[in-house]
């Protein structure tokens, strides 16, 4: 886990991007918000889960597609089943008949992968091999764009996986959210990190969190474990 020097607080401009432990610095800039331009922003984060959330809301909310979004949604295609079949309507809208045989092209030569993801997962299942069910979930958000998806991987590997294993997961979490649902996803990971003893990871993140004046409860959460002096 990075240490605090290690998050980035501004947004990066395009082309640059950042990893997901960086990206905890940005958490209040983003995770909270729906606008156009938060989703936009989440693109800036070098993670396919983020970016498919990112595309789909932008799709969703009749976004026209500049050549930024257009380069990190073709790359992202190579791994979503779902952002392909997304981004055909928009490429027809752009006139970009180049790019739609593309994926046409990708869609050929993965579509049968993507078909035995369901019976891999029953496959890890039956052998409770937690960190291949994590990694499958998200695989099947990619595929699927199915939010229950992305919530299961998360709630796997915090119940299933060792602590420093399941974080990433976790953070990841927090960029798939709204201003009605983050405070939960909030809430459930420093509860996480305080039950697992984190004490280095809890106090990293609490002024990062604590910023976030609109979610009071987690807030209340985190004053109180500090002023208990159980982290």
């Amino acid at each position: 886990m990075a240490t605090n020097n290690k998050f980035i607080y501004e947004i990066p401009s395009a082309p640059e991007e950042v990893n997901l432990t960086q990206s905890i610095g940005i958490i209040p800039k983003i995770a909270s918000f729906t606008t156009v331009q938060s989703y936009v922003d989440r693109l800036r984060i070098h993670d396919p889960v983020i970016r498919v959330y990112a595309i789909k809301a932008l799709i969703n909310k009749g976004v026209r597609f500049n050549d930024e979004v257009l380069t990190v949604a073709m790359h992202v295609a190579q791994m979503s089943s779902y952002v392909r079949q997304l981004l055909v309507p928009e490429l027809i809208r752009l006139f970009r008949f180049d790019l739609i045989d593309r994926i046409i092209e990708m869609e050929k030569q993965l579509s049968d992968k993507v078909g035995e993801l369901p019976k891999i997962l029953m496959q890890k299942q039956f052998e409770n091999n937690y960190a291949e069910q994590v990694a499958l979930h998200e695989l099947l958000f990619l595929q699927t764009g199915d939010m229950y998806h992305a919530n299961l991987a998360a709630n796997i590997s915090r119940e299933r996986l060792p602590w420093k294993e399941a974080l990433k997961h976790n953070i990841r979490l927090l960029f798939l959210q709204n201003e009605h649902t983050l405070q939960s996803s909030l809430l459930n990971l420093m509860q996480f990190l305080e039950r697992e003893s984190a004490k280095d990871v809890f106090m990293a993140l609490s002024p990062i969190i604590h910023s976030l004046e609109e979610h009071k409860l987690v807030r209340v959460y985190i004053i109180g474990i500090k002023t208990m002096k159980i982290v």
